[in-house]
């Protein structure tokens, strides 16, 4: 791999990362299951493993819609292996509220923080996507 290639290979992954943080907390279905790989699977920090873009997608809409999230993504370190694969971790701290329509959202002690496991896959078309994600909590609320 040159440099040019490991270059956009990191940008583009590091773009995967922060576009699953923004539709998460936008509750933007297509752009969310559109960063993870056909055959992708997503770990959630409840310990559940979806697989594939149809049980993403279940997950992501069974979400509860009176909570407001926000995603404060950090450390994104992107490792590229070869033209077509690489492996990420990233830090997110998310805070949680219950929604509020006409005020923003009571800000509180961040509701956890977890650290994402990534591993990227280019597909055929030379797009890059998640093909897995692992989420492990590091800290939660005491």
């Amino acid at each position: 791999m040159n440099f040019t290639n490991q270059e956009s290979t990191i940008i583009q992954c590091r773009q995967l990362v922060l576009t699953y943080c923004w539709a998460f907390d936008h509750f933007l279905v297509e752009p969310f299951v559109g960063i993870f790989a056909e055959d992708g699977s997503w770990n959630r920090p409840t310990g559940d493993t979806f697989h594939g873009i149809k049980e993403i997608r279940e997950s992501f809409l069974k979400r509860n819609l009176e909570i407001t999230y926000r995603h404060l993504c950090s450390n994104v370190l992107i490792m590229p292996i070869d033209d077509d694969h690489a492996n990420g971790v990233s830090l997110a701290t998310v805070f949680t509220a219950p929604r509020s329509n006409d005020q923003a959202a009571k800000l509180e002690l961040p509701g956890t923080l977890v650290e994402y496991e990534d591993e990227f896959v280019k597909t055929l078309n030379g797009h890059w996507k998640i093909k897995s994600r692992k989420t492990s909590k590091i800290f939660t609320k005491a």
